[in-house]
């Protein structure tokens, strides 16, 4: 035991390997995460066009297709080692970022978590595409001539945590799978509106089936139209706010928008950007859904996008950079505030009123004093929202007062023996066997439809059989005719429950 402490509490440096694959599954936690790296290296090359292909909801096979710049030959051998980029040579250009990524560990992270790792690429210079083959490390393994319409780059990612059999596990059930598609989908959708003039493609054979084409649009509203499935120009409208920190544009539904189009009962079509960049903006969230017109459970459809110096954000705080640290969010949401308010505040103002006249609560002019109107003449629609006191007879009140509960012991014991409830054969006792009413004509009328049918006669008893009435003999049970066996019947020993 003492040598087992002390080798626990030696100090020594984790391996390589376990280095990369522990850092590597903080950075690809999901499907959606290599979906999103994958998409925002096509962006960043330059893409116009990009299709993405699932299989068995990713973790078989996820296939990114652009037309972007391609890869040269000479940098392919760096493209997914750890910390190679294009994007930064100092940290100081984290101030100055246009891209949308920029730590250069994606490609790296996704080769650490999966079986395999495939890259085509071609550049306007060469007159072929080029594949190359990663191992977990990154490293070029083999490296093949490839026929491949350039320019542009295909990442092909096999066999998703491989190395990760729990992470791996943990997409098994339907749930989790259509779940992880869902999030797939969203950033998909997300920039399809951050970037109107992007063709996206998305699909994904396997149930769940997912078919989504984004054509070219020349408007945020267009490519907001196509993640809805219809046309939402007449829905939404377009505003804008300039302030010394940068400018507001909010596109949200009219204040007479379908609420089955511009509302959702998930928070999961409110798009917010900052230069460009989805990222997660609760405040913001938070403040439309609170100045929209929405009904309880329901949220606004809308995109919020900030426009700002790239100095006065920190994109460097997750490793999805979906969070960052934006100065002076204070001030856009009040920009954001003061574009809204005015236009929703009729229709908040409808929404907050009550509708006494609908519900039958008369009007007091001021100095009088209020008269009780009498229960026969509230109308059809003041029944429905009777006073809690003071309500109209229902139908079910003449039954529950014809059919009174009756109380029956709890006990079986009570039950079987018979005491003062029901007999030993489970019968009513016979002061209490008698019916409800002496004839059907006396059930009580009940909503006015009262019935006055006569009783019928009861069937007459079927003939009895020539030796019924005949005493059993105990000595011979077989005497009875056609030599049917006769039941021994003994009376119940009254030491029996």
């Amino acid at each position: 035991r003492a040598n087992q402490s002390s080798s626990r509490a030696s100090m020594h440096r984790l391996p390589a390997g376990t280095v990369k694959l522990i850092t590597g599954s903080q950075v690809i936690t999901s499907v959606h995460a290599v979906v999103k790296e994958l998409l925002e290296n096509s962006i960043d090359a330059g893409a116009t066009r990009v299709e993405i292909r699932l299989e068995d909801c990713g973790l078989a096979k996820i296939v990114v297709q652009d037309d972007g710049a391609g890869i040269a030959p000479d940098s392919a051998e760096f493209v997914a080692q750890r910390y190679y980029t294009t994007k930064l040579s100092a940290f100081e250009d984290l101030e100055s970022l246009e891209s949308l990524g920029f730590r250069g560990e994606a490609l790296n992270a996704i080769c650490a978590v999966s079986a395999k790792v495939e890259i085509t690429s071609s550049t306007t210079k060469d007159g072929i595409g080029s594949t190359y083959t990663l191992d977990n490390d990154g490293m070029v393994t083999k490296t093949t001539v490839t026929p491949f319409p350039g320019p542009g780059t295909r990442v092909t990612v096999t066999g998703l945590f491989a190395s990760l059999p729990v992470r791996r596990r943990i997409f098994d059930k339907p749930p989790a799978r259509k779940a992880e598609l869902a999030h797939v989908q969203d950033i998909v959708y997300a920039y399809c509106v951050a970037l109107p003039a992007l063709r996206v493609q998305l699909r994904h054979e396997r149930l769940p089936q997912i078919s989504f084409t984004k054509p070219v649009h020349t408007s945020a509203v267009g490519a907001l139209g196509c993640v809805l499935g219809c046309d939402v120009q007449p829905l939404f409208t377009t505003l804008q706010s300039t302030v010394p920190e940068g400018t507001v544009t909010a596109i949200v539904p009219t204040p007479t928008a379908d609420e089955r189009i511009a509302y959702r009962s998930a928070n999961d079509r409110f798009f917010s950007f900052v230069n460009g960049r989805p990222v997660n903006l609760k405040n913001t969230a938070k403040l439309v859904k609170r100045l929209t017109p929405s009904a309880p459970g329901r949220y606004p459809v809308a995109v919020i996008s900030i426009a700002c110096e790239r100095s006065t954000i920190d994109v460097n705080c997750t490793p999805d950079k979906m969070t960052i640290g934006l100065h002076h969010e204070d001030a856009y949401n009040r920009a954001l505030e003061a574009l809204l308010e005015p236009l929703y505040a009729s229709a908040k103002a409808a929404q907050a009123k009550p509708n006494t006249a609908a519900r039958g609560t008369p009007t007091i002019a001021p100095g009088e004093s209020p008269v009780a109107v009498p229960v026969e003449e509230q109308t059809a629609d003041a029944d429905e929202v009777l006073d809690p006191v003071v309500r109209e007879p229902r139908e079910h009140d003449a039954l529950k007062a014809a059919f009174p509960r009756r109380e029956i012991p709890a006990d079986p014991v009570d039950l079987r023996r018979g005491n003062g409830r029901l007999d030993a054969d489970h019968r009513a006792p016979s002061d209490a066997r008698g019916p409800l009413f002496s004839s059907i004509g006396d059930i009580p009328d009940i909503g006015g439809a009262r019935q006055t049918h006569q009783r019928e006669p009861p069937p007459a008893s079927p003939p009895q059989h020539p030796h019924a009435g005949r005493p059993l003999s105990p000595q011979s049970p077989t005497n009875a005719p056609n030599g049917a066996r006769a039941l021994l019947l003994s009376p119940p020993s009254p030491d029996r429950d």
